[in-house]
């Protein structure tokens, strides 16, 4: 039986590239109990719920977006429901992170239900980033198996770091690669349009 740790808190990473200014990946820092070196990293959440987990995030916010819209998330509708919280604390007892699909390289999470009627458990695969985001809503415990975790001090320590886990430092010159070894300048000149 693989030993499970409950999360403590979490952290968000938002990789924007250098060049271009753009946001490249968004990054999920799970941290358990019992033992504050381990980690879950999980890339590539997406920007609609790291922007609803970040509310409840364990450290300052990094993603400087200026909210214009008027309009309410999904999030924000479930939240506003009488007894949301109740009725997802009553239906969800816990969520499990328990694997990791190497042939998508893809993590899922187990919840486990109960039928509030019939009193029956249920277990349904989601995506994890998901999962923490109804946790969060309904104040569920959360864990993750232990094969899955990683020793914190190998985290990277800044947002440089993070960008750098991905790409190599040289600069890597498009033309060099073959990128453009069919590229006809002829047949697709643009001021022709």
């Amino acid at each position: 039986m693989v030993r499970k740790y409950r999360v403590s808190g979490f952290t968000l990473h938002f990789q924007v590239s250098p060049r271009t200014g753009l946001l490249e990946n968004i990054v999920l820092v799970l941290e358990v109990e019992g033992d504050p070196n381990k980690v879950l990293k999980m890339q590539n959440i997406p920007l609609e719920i790291a922007i609803e987990l970040e509310k409840f995030a364990t450290t300052e916010s990094q993603l400087n977006i200026e909210n214009n819209d008027f309009r309410m998330s999904i999030f924000d509708v479930l939240m506003e429901i009488p007894n949301v919280e109740k009725m997802l604390r009553q239906s969800v007892k816990e969520i499990v992170i328990n694997k990791l699909h190497r042939d998508r390289n893809v993590y899922s999470a187990e919840v486990h239900l109960v039928d509030t009627y019939s009193g029956k458990p249920a277990v349904v695969e989601m995506i994890p980033s998901h999962a923490l985001l109804l946790s969060v809503m309904g104040n569920i415990p959360v864990y993750v198996s232990e094969d899955l975790l990683t020793d914190r001090s190998q985290e990277p320590t800044g947002p440089e770091d993070y960008f750098n886990m991905f790409i190599d430092d040289e600069i890597l010159d498009p033309d060099e690669m073959g990128f453009f070894d069919d590229w006809d300048d002829e047949d697709d000149d643009l001021e022709n349009l």
